[in-house]
């Protein structure tokens, strides 16, 4: 047992349970040496009920067969001039043939006051050494955060500092959403509907506002449409003005962003937007149809899954552009090659459950993310208004703040 003031290079500690399993394992053992089945009996768990003491050891009801004796006979042999441990106050057959373990208060004491003085509360270190990446939050620039951002943001962050704890050199990486066709939209609404005192106060709401009523005439207006699209061409070829308008649109997303953040106890290690990838998207479906797992279909290049029973997975438009799978795949290849994960976790809602198994197998396919690479998809339950989703473009979202 370390003392309260032992040096932090030695815990943490080992856990009571498997310290209370390794000695009733060598009791069992010691006592039917002739019975092969009671080498690996002793399991100890934390009680049931704290009434019968701090653990117990149920392993005695599995023997009878092989021992041919009623359990708490077994039990009791187990138990019977066992030189206890000093961490054991007492032990004590129940029922059938439990073995019911109390531990020394001054045990307790000491191991409290062990975890109270060690940094990391004498948690097993498992993840020393090891990397995971997390991408969790995610919302899209030029839009308030809604309560539909709440669950992958404190769901991420929980799962997060989990690792954290265990020792893990975590990567939290929120990947917003910082690129897209909305970006046209969203100029065209800027410079013809922004009002600059309502920019100054709360500029993503703003921003919103002008994005859905340049949206709303862009489905009435085919004209207006039109520019929205070049707009957006021109944004995509590096057009100056449309870039810096862009830029200024992320900065003030994220002052926002993390103002929220901030009010949440949440932060990242990484920022890095859909935009961070798109000059790799051309070579990862270069790469793709090199390697014999992209074709073309109707106009459009996809990777066909239905082998998997995951349909097919589309990673170039009709139009040549480029989409999610895409830019996940990218950012894949990316983070393994710069950080060499052994995990990489999205948290996200139910709704993207077969977009995270189809470029999952497309990575495996194309080798992006190595076999030592766990890729990971936690979800949840998707919130709905009585009248369903939540849409932007409609403006019935409900703000986070």
């Amino acid at each position: 047992m370390n003392s309260p003031s032992a040096s932090p290079e030695s815990l943490p500690v080992p856990l009571v349970e498997d310290l209370l399993t390794d000695w009733l394992r060598a009791r069992f053992a010691q006592t039917f040496p002739d019975c092969p089945d009671a080498a690996s009996a002793g399991r100890v768990l934390p009680s049931a009920n704290p009434e019968f003491g701090d653990f117990q050891c149920n392993d005695a009801m599995g023997l009878a067969k092989a021992l041919r004796l009623p359990p708490r006979a077994i039990a009791e042999k187990v138990v019977t001039g066992a030189a206890l441990p000093g961490v054991v106050a007492r032990l004590e057959i129940a029922g059938p043939g439990f073995i019911n373990i109390a531990l020394e208060p001054a045990f307790v004491s000491e191991r409290a006051a062990a975890v109270a003085a060690d940094p990391r509360s004498c948690i097993p270190q498992t993840g020393a050494g090891r990397t995971v990446v997390l991408d969790y939050s995610s919302p899209n620039v030029a839009k308030p955060m809604h309560i539909g951002h709440i669950r992958s943001t404190i769901i991420g962050a929980a799962i997060d500092q989990l690792h954290r704890a265990l020792g893990y050199r975590v990567l939290a990486d929120n990947h917003i959403g910082d690129w897209g066709t909305q970006f046209g939209i969203i100029i065209m609404g800027y410079r013809h509907f922004a009002d600059p005192a309502k920019l100054a106060e709360a500029p993503a709401s703003e921003l919103e506002r002008v994005y859905v009523l340049s949206y709303k005439r862009a489905k009435d207006d085919e004209a207006w449409m039109d520019q929205c699209r070049a707009e957006l061409v021109k944004l995509q070829q590096g057009d100056s003005e449309n870039r810096a308008l862009w830029k200024e649109f992320i900065r003030l997303s994220l002052v926002e962003f993390e103002r929220v953040y901030a009010r949440l106890g949440v932060r990242f290690d990484l920022v890095r937007g859909e935009s961070f990838y798109q000059d790799a998207l051309a070579g990862v479906v270069g790469r793709l149809e090199a390697a014999g797992l992209a074709k073309e279909s109707e106009g459009a290049t996809i990777v066909d899954l239905s082998a998997d029973d995951l349909g097919v997975c589309i990673v170039r438009k009709r139009d040549g552009g480029f989409n999610y799978a895409t830019t996940d795949i990218a950012t894949v290849d990316s983070r393994v090659t710069e950080f060499a994960p052994e995990k990489i976790v999205y948290i996200t809602d139910e709704r993207q459950q077969l977009h995270f198994k189809q470029f999952f197998s497309v990575c495996r396919k194309l080798g992006v993310a190595p076999d030592s690479t766990a890729l990971g998809h936690v979800w949840f339950g998707l919130m709905r208004l009585p009248e369903g989703t939540f849409s932007t473009r409609e403006g019935n979202v409900i703000k986070l703040e």
